[in-house]
């Protein structure tokens, strides 16, 4: 069996359910990616908000352009399904799903 190595540095991180919204996990988990030295592009994604953390943010994931390397999900398990397909269809290799 062989195995891949799986890269935590992505050169551009796609951020699902980033938020503004005090205390929520993606108000946590943003504001914890912009206070680390990370070096590649931030991509918020937020159904409500065009801006998010000072960045322009997108609707959803099926909006944004740029190729990223990964996807940081924040939103309920519910979502999760739809969100990978998402992932699938933009060809984003790594998801990674965080509950609070």
């Amino acid at each position: 069996m062989h195995s891949q190595p799986v890269s935590l540095a992505p050169r551009h991180l796609i951020v699902i359910g980033a938020s503004e919204r005090p205390h929520s996990l993606g108000e946590r988990v943003l504001t914890a990616l912009l206070r680390t030295p990370f070096g590649g592009q931030i991509t918020p994604v937020n159904l409500r908000h065009k801006t998010v953390g000072g960045m322009k943010a997108y609707a959803n994931l099926n909006r944004v352009s740029d190729a990223a390397d990964m996807a940081l999900v924040l939103v309920p398990p519910a979502g999760y399904e739809a969100v990978l397909k998402a992932c699938h269809k933009q060809n984003i290799p790594h998801a990674v799903l965080v509950q609070d």
